[in-house]
């Protein structure tokens, strides 16, 4: 198996690839979603990694990979509160956007190529660039968000762990 950094190379319609496997095409990386044979193009639902963002129409790098159950959406939304001398408390909203989602996934029991893939998926954004993702139900419409934290572990071989904090964001 390749590191996250080497053997990436672009995409050949007369290649074979596995599933997870990494190339490049269009200026964007692509995962294979689906081990197959030669490919002629880059089918949508046979590669991952990229995806139309609802909001602004744009090709944007999308997370596609399914989290294990037992993920934990934190709350806390931003407020500002007033506390007067009798006992009385005012509270208001802190800003347009004031309660995003902040979800902590895990992604267990995965195989080496697809642990490579989500960790590539991870660092090439740097915790900067933001990504477009639709998190489970119920908040289940696609919204973007970045990742500027997360962990990897092995189990044993052929059976990793990544943690991973995904925030929302507005661009």
């Amino acid at each position: 198996m390749d590191n996250i950094y080497t053997g990436i190379n672009a995409f050949v319609s007369a290649n074979s690839y596995s599933k997870n496997d990494i190339v490049t095409f269009g200026g964007f990386f692509r995962y294979a979603k689906i081990a197959k044979a030669a490919t002629v193009s880059l089918i949508e639902e046979n590669w991952g990694g990229i995806a139309t963002d609802d909001i602004s129409g744009e090709t944007k790098p999308n997370f596609f990979w399914k989290p294990s159950y037992g993920n934990r959406n934190n709350k806390a939304p931003n407020v500002k509160s007033i506390k007067f001398g009798d006992g009385f408390e005012q509270r208001i909203r802190d800003g347009i956007n004031n309660n995003l989602l902040n979800i902590d996934y895990n992604f267990d029991q995965r195989d080496a190529n697809e642990a490579r893939a989500i960790l590539h998926f991870l660092e090439s954004r740097s915790g900067t660039d933001y990504f477009l993702f639709t998190p489970h139900a119920p908040f289940n419409v696609q919204k973007r968000f970045v990742c500027s934290k997360w962990q990897e572990g092995r189990s044993f071989i052929e059976n990793y762990t990544i943690s991973a904090g995904f925030q929302e964001v507005v661009v």
